[in-house]
């Protein structure tokens, strides 16, 4: 009892397992086993048998997951401040007063990259109780939002559109959605796509003002989104990006950028320019 409370991975394909085997591997896991298993690889047994397994899994993960999620709603509020990722995935359905709670926590987590929400049950309405009781630039580092495999319509989809739209999320560069309708998912990303952009387009503007003496410790760059840039601004960003030597990588896509400026760009590098891009 106890034995590999580390393991996340198990590989069990391409044996000769049958279906006593799965229900032994069924009866285990339900059993306590492996606590930490995430991920296990089966393609031996027949289907059900199989199925058995993974669902044995699946609940068992999602009994973890209400668990955590209990523990921290009662997370002192000194500690929120350090949590960098949370996945709460295959927990048990959230109640609007919960989601509140939720939502209240977070506002602490400033440090949080990473939210995983999937398969919670998440509805419109502990959606929108979530999305209401964050503050005003809550959340200021997540990256990383999934939301997929929910109860969540449209209600809840123009709650999170109009959120973003009013700059929840700053960080904000990934959210995973498969609920409701495909326009008012599209709305999501259209909203993400246009914060997006309009950061990019304001970190290109503080590129071309930065000093000389800054430039060449940046390694990494990414205006991806932003507005099309002119030929004079084409020029400016040649001329700056020739100090970078120590830029690795450059990201210059879906920014409308066309021959004319393209042009002007490469003619304003130097001979030998971005040295380790």
């Amino acid at each position: 009892e106890g034995a590999l409370p580390k393991l996340s991975f198990l590989i069990l394909s391409d044996n000769e397992i049958g279906d006593a085997g799965m229900r032994a591997l069924e009866s285990a896991i339900a059993g306590g086993a492996f606590p930490a298993l995430g991920h296990i690889s089966l393609n031996s047994a027949g289907e059900e048998a199989r199925s058995a397994v993974y669902d044995a899994l699946a609940k068992r993960k999602g009994e973890v997951a209400t668990a955590l999620f209990n523990r921290f709603l009662e997370t002192s509020t000194s500690q929120l401040g350090d949590v960098t990722r949370l996945d709460f995935s295959g927990m048990a359905a959230p109640s609007v007063e919960e989601a509140r709670r939720l939502g209240g926590c977070l506002n602490l987590c400033v440090n949080l990259k990473r939210l995983g929400l999937q398969r919670v049950g998440m509805s419109d309405k502990t959606l929108q109780a979530l999305l209401a009781s964050l503050s005003e630039g809550a959340l200021p580092k997540l990256s990383f939002l999934i939301l997929s495999d929910n109860e969540i319509g449209d209600a809840g989809m123009r709650a999170l559109e109009s959120a973003i739209a009013g700059g929840a999320f700053p960080a904000l560069g990934h959210i995973s959605l498969n609920s409701a309708g495909e326009e008012a998912r599209s709305a999501v990303y259209d909203a993400l796509a246009k914060r997006k952009g309009e950061v990019a387009t304001a970190l290109f503007n503080r590129f071309l003002e930065t000093s000389t003496s800054q430039l060449g410790d940046v390694t990494r760059l990414d205006f991806s989104g932003m507005a099309a840039p002119s030929v004079e601004e084409a020029r400016r960003l040649g001329g700056c990006l020739n100090l970078c030597v120590n830029l690795k990588r450059l990201g210059l896509q879906r920014v409308g950028m066309s021959d004319k400026t393209l042009q002007a760009l490469l003619a304003s590098l130097s001979e030998g320019a971005l040295p380790k891009l």
